[in-house]
């Protein structure tokens, strides 16, 4: 399967991407910092960054099989980081994904 996995130079989003990998799949990682992980391609991207850096991701990148949303602000956030990662970035995530069937499975992490 080809994958997209948000967050992976966090914990879990990294430590998915790497089992996925080795396991075979198609792993395309996402996150505003550079991250190395073997088998995993990575693209720098920031949620919050806007709709469209989120759709020309999906334009560029995709088609997926799945995208697993695991990107977000913890709890050294403000409220208003929080919204913006958290939430608007979920459903820019999800938008761009849907739009002209980039991707059609979700994995969403709920946050703080």
């Amino acid at each position: 399967m080809k994958l997209a996995v948000t967050g992976v130079s966090g914990w879990l989003g990294g430590s998915l991407a790497a089992k996925l990998a080795a396991a075979g799949h198609e792993v395309v990682g996402v996150s505003r910092r550079e991250t190395q992980i073997d088998g995993v391609r990575w693209v720098k991207l920031d949620v919050a960054g806007g709709e469209g850096a989120v759709k020309a991701f999906f334009d560029t990148h995709g088609p997926f099989d799945a995208c697993v949303h695991l990107a977000g602000a913890l709890g050294w956030c403000d409220m208003e980081q929080a919204l913006d990662v958290n939430v608007a970035g979920t459903r820019r995530v999800v938008e761009a994904g849907l739009a002209n069937g980039a991707v059609t499975k979700f994995v969403v992490a709920s946050s703080v």
